[in-house]
């Protein structure tokens, strides 16, 4: 097991993946980002594809489906899985359908990405995730993020003490999804642990499509300007795309579940959606490379998200 400090003397990069693969061949396999809702998942998917692949927000509920990403190097092919956070806050059949989501996407890969927060661990959330790992006969790395949050390098080594003696991990390796610190090194940990062979990409897991991409990133702007309770009963469905002399044309739907969170969605004057909107056909035209005129409405669906045929009535048109 690799457990190393960033800072630490003898924690390099070289250290943790003295051997990738013998010459002329590649390590592949499916890596599972697996843990409780908002330890960083999806930021660190995004870090290492280096793209926003995966909407991230300080919401519950985000990553609402198992999504991939898939990043080659040299002697090495990833097919990296950012999965629903695990939780027992919310129920209902959306919650039913992501924790299916989740189990199957580690029945399906060759190694484990467990994320927890430096310093905190939850009974509800991360006790829950650790108890499916402990399930799956496939190596586990333990990722502790968001050290650079940590003043005391020395608060983190009884944490990571603690958290080691409980399951037998093949490494522990402290990182910042956000600034970057030490995931390279985490990813030549990960490489280390696959199998020599090629990628196979089904079942499970797929990237998103354009449709789907399209009501990622404008449900995530939604959620940064949100409380707590409306981002669970809200989704977005993109009905419409139609491209006429170089402009992207996208109608977008979003749904919620009742009369008063279609208010607070639209907010005063319809505020909190232009503003939302808008901070998304910026992203939407950096990310498809052309302009995009970004057409919105509000919606109510009462129920939908405790209905798994609304869920798939939503989801497929």
């Amino acid at each position: 097991m690799v457990s190393c400090l960033p800072g630490r003397a003898g924690a390099t990069g070289a250290d943790v993946a003295d051997r990738v693969s013998p010459v002329g061949t590649r390590r592949c396999g499916r890596v599972s980002l697996i843990g409780r809702p908002n330890v960083g998942k999806s930021t660190l998917l995004n870090y290492l594809l280096g793209e926003t692949w995966s909407i991230a927000s300080p919401r519950p509920q985000t990553t609402r489906h198992c999504i991939l990403g898939v990043k080659s190097g040299p002697g090495f092919q990833l097919a990296y899985v950012d999965t629903p956070g695990l939780q027992t806050r919310y129920g209902g059949a959306l919650n039913r359908r992501m924790r299916r989501e989740a189990i199957t996407a580690l029945r399906d890969t060759q190694a484990i990405l467990f994320m927890v927060e430096a310093l905190r661990w939850t009974a509800g959330g991360d006790a829950l995730v650790l108890k499916l790992v402990r399930e799956i006969n496939v190596p586990v790395l333990l990722v502790i993020n968001k050290v650079d949050r940590v003043r005391s390098r020395e608060r983190l080594l009884p944490y990571m003490k603690t958290l080691s003696a409980m399951h037998a991990y093949a490494e522990v390796v402290p990182v910042s999804a956000r600034t970057g610190l030490q995931v390279d090194v985490l990813e030549r940990c990960i490489v280390r642990h696959l199998p020599i062979g090629e990628l196979s990409l089904e079942p499970g897991a797929r990237p998103l499509d354009e449709r789907e991409l399209v009501a990622e990133l404008l449900r995530e702007q939604l959620l940064y300007r949100l409380g707590d309770e409306l981002p669970y009963r809200l989704s977005v469905r993109t009905e419409r795309i139609h491209r006429v002399a170089q402009v992207m044309h996208i109608q977008a739907s979003i749904q919620v579940e009742s009369e008063g969170q279609k208010r607070i969605t639209i907010g005063h004057g319809g505020q909190l959606l232009k503003a939302a909107g808008s901070r998304a056909r910026i992203v939407m035209e950096r990310r498809f490379g052309q302009r995009v005129n970004l057409q919105t409405w509000v919606r109510v669906v009462r129920n939908w998200s405790d209905s798994e045929a609304r869920l798939a009535a939503l989801e497929h048109g």
